[in-house]
């Protein structure tokens, strides 16, 4: 006991002390959610600023600023605070979900790691859906894991019901309801279908939809569209001006995405700011394409089956411009305060050798997420005889990252995952470990 505490308490202290060193926690997306969570707490609705009905942003973090908003008024350092104890909570189902697939160690390591991880750590200064929907996915992974052991139907309705919660905090998780079954279809093939676990199926999927419907209904309503949130135009219309790509621009993306101070070295007349290549395609969007498109009458959903259209024409290039979004899923690791919180980042850039220095610990980071994926494959490759444990975990990466990929890859959408990442490595730790103190041994 002592032990989960002083992981815990580090660990607040390591994500309280980013969120101090965090002076604007505001990024282009969170006015999205505040405005929304503002007028709910305020009685007006789900509204934007304009008091006209949303649904450009899921419900579920909007929903969380609101409660929030109502215990404290709108004061973002009490969203913070409670993002952190949402951080901490995650970290616990992590040891509970590690320990029920391999054992107690290897469930401490996983803790322990995922608690101190520092881009885990740092997302609850930020007003982003990421640590809710973090927490959400970890309550939802320990309720499928839960199933694998113990086949109660308390469990199979949980899984539903946070399913269907995770999925209004992050549409991308409304089509895993089929992964899930055919997952819990696959666990059964050997032994049969009987009526009782047919009536859980039923069960889960139920609580899954009598959560999702509701919502999916009212937008129908309200906006006239059955999805679960808006804006999917953007995207596919970004995906689509990368269908022209050429050679050279496959080439200047790849060498940006592993590196944008790279990029500039090596492609230094394409713009001033790196960061504006990778995003130049999401201006050309938003401030020419949809608005011409939008002028002549087009509504979003025409604007969306436009898109697919000229998608389904170039099918194999598709996939080729998608693998470009699948490298920027393996960007997870960036510490989020080094790369937007401008004061401190002229602090170190002032420094003698300061630019150098700040690319220096931005590779750090970076090269994480290479670590940890080449660590994962290792962990799963020496617990191979238990992959019916771990498979799920397995197939959750698996689907985010390709979903996303084909929709619209970033960085941060693939920060949920870490914690997955971490508990597939620690097998990988604790042999590393074992190894090490079977040498010294030999030694003395």
């Amino acid at each position: 006991m002592k032990k989960f505490l002083y992981i815990l308490g580090v660990s607040f202290v390591f994500s309280f002390a980013l969120l101090l060193l965090t002076r604007e926690p505001m990024q282009p997306d969170s006015y999205g959610y505040d405005s929304i969570g503002f007028n709910l707490a305020k009685g007006h609705g789900y509204v934007d600023d304009s008091r006209v009905p949303a649904m450009g942003r899921e419900p579920a973090y909007p929903a969380f600023l609101a409660l929030i908003y109502l215990l404290f008024d709108h004061d973002y350092f009490f969203v913070q605070l409670a993002q952190i104890i949402l951080f901490l909570l995650t970290a616990i189902f992590v040891y509970k979900t590690a320990r029920l697939i391999f054992c107690e160690k290897i469930a401490v390591y996983s803790m322990a790691i995922t608690a101190l991880f520092p881009t885990l750590a740092n997302y609850p200064a930020y007003i982003l859906s990421e640590t809710l929907f973090t927490f959400l996915l970890s309550v939802l992974v320990f309720s499928c894991i839960k199933i694998y052991f113990t086949n109660r139907t308390a469990y199979y309705l949980l899984a539903g019901g946070m399913l269907g919660i995770t999925a209004l905090c992050k549409a991308v998780m409304l089509p895993f309801i089929f992964i899930l079954i055919l997952w819990l279809i696959f666990l059964r093939f050997k032994s049969g279908f009987r009526a009782g676990f047919i009536i859980k199926i039923a069960v889960m999927t139920m609580a899954f939809v009598i959560l999702t419907i509701p919502w999916m209904a009212r937008n129908y309503l309200k906006c006239g569209s059955f999805s679960l949130r808006g804006g999917s135009e953007t995207p596919l219309c970004v995906k689509v001006q990368k269908l022209d790509y050429g050679f050279n621009d496959f080439k200047q993306n790849l060498v940006f995405i592993m590196s944008e101070n790279l990029g500039k070295r090596v492609f230094p007349d394409i713009v001033d700011n790196p960061r504006d290549f990778l995003h130049k395609e999401d201006d050309i969007a938003r401030e020419k394409i949809l608005p011409e498109l939008e002028g002549k009458g087009y509504s979003p959903e025409e604007i969306k089956n436009i898109m697919i259209s000229k998608i389904m024409k170039r099918p194999v290039k598709f996939i080729a411009v998608s693998f470009l979004d699948l490298l920027k899923m393996t960007q997870f690791t960036y510490l989020s305060i080094l790369i937007d919180q401008r004061y401190l980042i002229d602090k170190i850039t002032n420094l003698s050798y300061g630019n150098s220095l700040l690319s220096l610990i931005r590779g750090v980071f970076r090269s994480l997420a290479y670590i940890l994926i080449l660590l994962s494959i290792c962990g799963m490759l020496i617990k191979k005889d238990m992959w019916r444990k771990w498979i799920f975990l397995f197939l959750l990466i698996c689907y985010t990252n390709l979903i996303y990929s084909l929709i619209y890859g970033y960085g941060r959408y693939g920060v949920p995952l870490i914690p997955y990442y971490i508990i597939l490595s620690a097998p990988m730790i604790v042999a590393v470990e074992e190894k090490m103190k079977g040498m010294i041994k030999c030694q003395k």
